[in-house]
């Protein structure tokens, strides 16, 4: 009965190789989890086929091929070399640190096990011919010339072989790659359909839900009392609050669908900030926050969906305001030459500089501390950035920790051309004849 060793520090991987083996009839199977286990075992043991992981904790699979070599009595042995990372495919270095065959280690398995046949099939059936190493530049004599290009067609050999199977593993490698990130993409599109019908499934009975407790609480059904008066205004918060959570979540879903229809138009983006600033400035009432506007002129005209980029602004103040105790939160708006540009700053508690390249990710929270406060789904920032691409801009953010964040983005200005409707129902711009 074949024996195999193998020598590999990742237990998943380990059972996965041991599993396929047995499917194969391979039952004497024995693990080393390091270099230097796998040197012992092969000391003790005497394997007939070694699978060899290229990287180990304690050294180099090519290292450990070596060492194999030089025992006396594991000349025999078969050395399969397997790696599961792209970046130490080197078929050429496992040949020649002595490996019999290399391979990939794929999900199922099978590169691997095809080269276990190869090298179990014909078990035994003699050694690898040692080259001879020379020294001298020149060779002595017709043979001695002859014994050289013996040897340079072999390492040439040896050198083609090693690239051919780099090739075969690089490629099954991104095979691998491929079919998971398709299995990716079906479970997002799976995870977005289901968060878009759960979310359309709860609204209506929510909006019942609320307005009962509305009515209620009104004394439309009879008189309350104020302990219950105080009970079912917590009941409205909550319910207006949940409506927002299904509001973002729809909104990220259609966003991500690409079934978001722009209804464009002009109109004065000064006036709309001022409403929005308003708004906020009942809110902080009481509070160490001074909310400042700052506009280039009374009458900014843009050209955008009003209620998309008042929904950014929302977003934006609301965030701001949420992650700052005390200080300013600074609404700038700008009449640029080709732009309208934008930008919401606070002197909050800002984001750490590892945690910036993620703020616009879905469902990410900063600054987020456990027990009662402001929560949210972290949906917020995403619906922005994607209601600003669509509107072809673009929206950045500078932040320190402990400093404070600012957003900027810019809007399209009015423009002179007609705007016609496309068959998708999108807006688009034709140049006036």
């Amino acid at each position: 009965m074949v024996k195999i060793l193998v020598v590999d520090d990742t237990p998943a991987d380990r059972k996965i190789i041991s599993r396929f083996l047995k499917k194969e009839g391979f039952d004497n199977i024995i693990f080393a989890e390091t270099g230097a286990q796998g040197l012992g075992k092969v000391k003790e043991e005497s394997p007939d086929l070694i699978i060899l992981d290229t990287i180990l904790p304690d050294q180099l699979g090519f290292d450990v091929c070596r060492s194999i070599r030089k025992i006396p009595h594991a000349g025999k042995a078969k050395i399969i070399m397997a790696t599961g990372k792209i970046d130490a495919v080197d078929a050429v270095k496992a040949k020649d640190a002595g490996a019999d065959d290399y391979c990939v280690k794929t999900a199922d398995c099978k590169p691997l096990i095809d080269s276990v046949r190869k090298n179990t099939e014909y078990f035994g059936s003699g050694k690898d011919k040692a080259l001879l190493d020379k020294t001298d530049f020149f060779p002595k004599d017709e043979s001695d010339l002859k014994q050289r290009l013996r040897e340079m067609e072999a390492k040439i050999k040896r050198q083609e072989w090693g690239l051919r199977k780099t090739e075969e593993g690089i490629r099954t490698l991104y095979s691998e790659l491929e079919k998971k990130n398709e299995q990716l993409k079906k479970l997002d599109k799976l995870k977005s359909d289901f968060i878009s019908t759960v979310s359309h499934e709860l609204r209506t009975p929510l909006a019942i839900i609320r307005e009962s407790v509305s009515q209620v609480l009104e004394g439309i059904t009879g008189p309350v009392t104020q302990e219950q008066n105080e009970l079912l205004s917590l009941c409205i918060e909550d319910a207006d609050r949940l409506s927002r959570i299904i509001d973002n979540l729809l909104d990220i879903s259609k966003i991500e669908a690409g079934k978001v229809e722009l209804r464009k138009e002009e109109f004065d983006l000064a006036e709309a900030v001022k409403k929005v600033s308003a708004g906020f400035s009942k809110k902080i009432k009481g509070r160490n926050i001074i909310l400042k506007l700052d506009l280039s002129s009374d009458k900014i005209i843009v050209y955008a969906d009003k209620d998309k980029v008042i929904q950014v602004f929302n977003n934006l103040i609301g965030n701001a305001l949420k992650f700052t105790e005390r200080g300013e939160v600074i609404i700038e708006v700008r009449d640029e030459e080709e732009s309208i540009l934008c930008s919401v700053e606070d002197s909050g508690i800002g984001i750490s500089e590892e945690d910036i390249p993620k703020v616009f990710d879905k469902f990410q929270q900063f600054g987020r501390v456990p027990g009662p406060g402001s929560k949210g789904t972290g949906l917020g920032l995403s619906i922005v950035k994607g209601i600003i691409e669509l509107h072809k801009g673009r929206i950045d953010v500078e932040s320190r920790l402990g400093k404070g964040t600012k957003f900027v983005f810019a809007l399209p200005k009015k423009t002179d051309n007609r705007r016609q409707k496309t068959d998708d129902g999108r807006q688009k711009i034709e140049n006036r004849k």
